[in-house]
């Protein structure tokens, strides 16, 4: 970021400082319920040095998470779903039966509220933008909150509506 009041600022920093976003690198999939459910297990949780080295351990598996194959080392995850929001966060993927938080969410001061990251793919969550909005929360301890902040092409029909139109160039259908 710059430094001094000549240095010039990228577009993304620029962004980010305006609309109060703390941008983080994007994550490949997000969860769209528990880690206990993505991975047939139970999952535990360690809190690391305050939240340094957090892991979520399953006694199951950690293979597919909405609909991504996410066994790949380093596989960034947002964990949005958990019953005890407390273990929400970003996260990597370790091995077959742990996650790690990812460096840079593994201190409160880098899960302040106004975290943004973005969803690349998955059945549910691809191309979805999130929020945490907790303020100054505790690792371990504070729930970690994260609200849909942007949805690319992301259009539904509510109760009583239609929905007609032309996205990237494909017919929409209506929906009754």
């Amino acid at each position: 970021f710059p430094s001094h009041d000549t240095c010039a600022a990228t577009k993304n920093y620029v962004d980010a400082a305006v609309t109060g976003l703390h941008v983080h690198d994007s994550c490949y999939v997000a969860t769209t319920g528990t880690l206990n459910a993505a991975s047939g297990g139970t999952v535990y949780y360690n809190n690391g040095s305050s939240g340094v080295g957090a892991t979520l351990t399953t006694t199951g598996t950690y293979l597919f998470i909405d609909g991504g194959n996410v066994q790949t080392g380093g596989t960034r995850i947002l964990v949005k779903n958990e019953a005890n929001a407390a273990w929400n966060g970003i996260y990597v993927y370790t091995s077959t039966t742990v996650l790690t938080r990812a460096t840079d969410f593994d201190t409160s001061a880098e899960a302040a509220g106004g975290d943004f990251v973005f969803v690349t793919s998955g059945t549910v969550n691809a191309d979805t933008g999130w929020v945490q909005t907790t303020d100054n929360p505790t690792l371990g301890t504070s729930n970690i909150v994260w609200t849909q902040f942007s949805g690319a092409g992301t259009y539904t029909a509510g109760t009583g509506l239609t929905l007609t139109g032309i996205v990237t160039g494909k017919q929409i259908g209506r929906a009754s």
